[in-house]
């Protein structure tokens, strides 16, 4: 699978990353999604303890030929495992550099909680994201 540029700087700052991808792929509600033969990204949602995950999510460069796609499995794959875990918070990480995901996942409903300085091996720089279950703002 071939990474776009901040999703490789990702799993390559993960010690033991082919590893950890396969507890992620083990652990919870994991999907990978293919057009015509080709994985354009793979992702999935870990649950934590009662009523919290963290989810996650690689992809390819042929994402970008399908954002609508990518946008709509997502959004069905978080509302199925809010209502299955009874998630009340889920949350991500992404690299502060990463602007198009970070403004992707305010779309999601997603809000950043902070700056997390050197949180991988290579040192680098996260924002946290989290939604939480509000009464009047559903997912």
């Amino acid at each position: 699978m071939e990474l776009r540029e901040y999703d490789k700087i990702v799993f390559f700052s993960l010690p033991n990353n082919y590893r950890e991808l396969l507890a992620y792929e083990r652990s919870g509600y994991s999907w990978t999604g293919v057009v015509n033969g080709q994985i354009i990204g793979s992702g999935g949602v870990c649950k934590l303890w009662e009523g919290t995950a963290c989810c996650w999510l690689i992809t390819t460069p042929l994402i970008e030929k399908y954002p609508k796609f990518l946008h709509r499995t997502v959004i069905n794959v978080l509302r199925n495992v809010i209502k299955t875990l009874d998630l009340h918070r889920i949350e991500t990480t992404i690299l502060t550099g990463h602007i198009v995901s970070q403004r992707w996942a305010r779309r999601l409903g997603f809000e950043e909680e902070g700056l997390m300085r050197k949180l991988d091996s290579k040192q680098n720089n996260y924002y946290r994201y989290a939604w939480v279950r509000e009464d009047e703002k559903p997912l």
